[in-house]
């Protein structure tokens, strides 16, 4: 349909704001391609039954996109002017989660937090599954950055998972994508509590549900894998070490790269033959 857009093979006022709003989540959360939201966005605002929320909804996104450039202190304090009050439930997400994200740039992590929170605390069953996933694996971010490994945690998991499990809307490869991260989450949990064959269990997860993020999962098997020295001579710990040794070796020598200094520790410690350097 974007691709229809942009080839102007069908006009954007013909369609419905929602289902603009739509496409523009699929582009972005999905996709990651934020460009073709900002495309996307200005066709809303362009648009003959376009509020003076759906352009509140617009300026958020661009003082979002400013943060995506650098420019966090710019976009914190245009946000801050903007009054949020008397708008839609879907402006007021929006708006939270943008400030949200701001703070996490500039290590407020506690303050990000709130955001966040007051945001879960406003969605409805009106809000799109995609979107309040979005919303609930950024609340666990938040929290994992802030340390806050709690209850709170927990039952965002737990709403996660049930989202996941009730929705028909998403393909798979979002799934397991969503799958994916939330297993990452729960590892890295239970790394906080020093659960290292829990954590294990959970990466390994991660790894089958075959995860987007490549560098996240290299960072999970180093961090892991360092600390899993110390129990190798536990029998409950063997297989969780054979699995992870075998996917270092599968790594690719720009993965390596990423994490260099723990790639040689673990290296060193079991003796693995690195893969051959490009040339």
């Amino acid at each position: 349909m974007y691709q229809m857009l942009l080839n102007k093979q069908c006009d954007p006022s013909d369609l419905p704001l929602a289902e603009l709003y739509e496409l523009g989540d699929q582009m972005a959360i999905v996709g990651g391609n934020f460009s073709a939201k900002k495309i996307i966005y200005d066709w809303i605002e362009r648009h003959l039954q376009a509020t003076d929320d759906d352009r509140f909804r617009v300026s958020v996104f661009r003082f979002d996109l400013l943060r995506r450039q650098g420019k966090t202190d710019e976009a914190y304090c245009n946000l801050l002017v903007m009054a949020m009050e008397q708008r839609s439930v879907s402006a007021q997400l929006e708006y939270l989660q943008a400030i949200g994200q701001c703070l996490l740039v500039l290590k407020r992590f506690d303050e990000a937090v709130d955001a966040q929170r007051q945001l879960i605390e406003l969605m409805d069953q009106n809000v799109l599954v995609r979107r309040r996933l979005y919303y609930l694996e950024t609340m666990l971010a938040l929290k994992q950055h802030a340390s806050q490994y709690d209850d709170e945690l927990d039952g965002c998991l737990d709403l996660s998972l049930n989202l996941l499990n009730e929705a028909t809307e998403l393909s798979e490869p979002e799934r397991n994508r969503a799958l994916g991260g939330l297993r990452f989450v729960q590892g890295q949990q239970h790394i906080a509590h020093g659960a290292w064959r829990q954590a294990a269990g959970c990466f390994a997860q991660e790894f089958e549900f075959g995860p987007a993020d490549r560098e996240k999962v290299v960072g999970s098997l180093m961090y892991l894998y360092s600390r899993l020295r110390e129990i190798t001579d536990d029998p409950d710990a063997a297989l969780h070490v054979a699995f992870l040794r075998g996917h270092l070796n599968s790594l690719q020598p720009a993965d390596i790269q990423i994490l260099q200094k723990e790639y040689d520790l673990v290296v060193k410690a079991f003796g693995i033959t690195p893969p051959k350097a490009e040339q």
